[in-house]
């Protein structure tokens, strides 16, 4: 594949991520609130916020440290925690709109 090509499919890529971040941050910011009292919400929202922060810099370096283990470990991890998220999902109560 020729380097203009290579090029192009970065930027889609890179496109196509900055979409994606501006929609899963819209998504965060208005969920926050249907998942915790009103007394507590600034306090949530600049914990997500802080986990969000915490992931973007720690993540890239996990995966780097993991892929040391090796590629078998690194997505048997991911599968895993995937896993355990999506599980706690389906745990989250929210109070239902009247």
């Amino acid at each position: 594949m020729p380097l203009v090509a290579w090029l192009a499919l970065f930027h889609v890529a890179d496109a196509a991520q900055t979409v994606a971040a501006f929609v899963l941050r819209a998504y965060r910011v208005a969920t926050v609130p249907l998942l915790v009292p009103t007394a507590v919400l600034p306090r949530a929202l600049a914990f997500s916020s802080m986990g969000m922060q915490a992931a973007v810099i720690g993540g890239p370096a996990l995966g780097g440290l993991m892929l040391v283990l090796g590629p078998t470990t690194l997505f048997g991890t991911c599968t895993a925690a995937f896993a355990a998220a999506a599980l706690l999902c389906l745990r989250i109560e929210h109070a239902r709109p009247a």
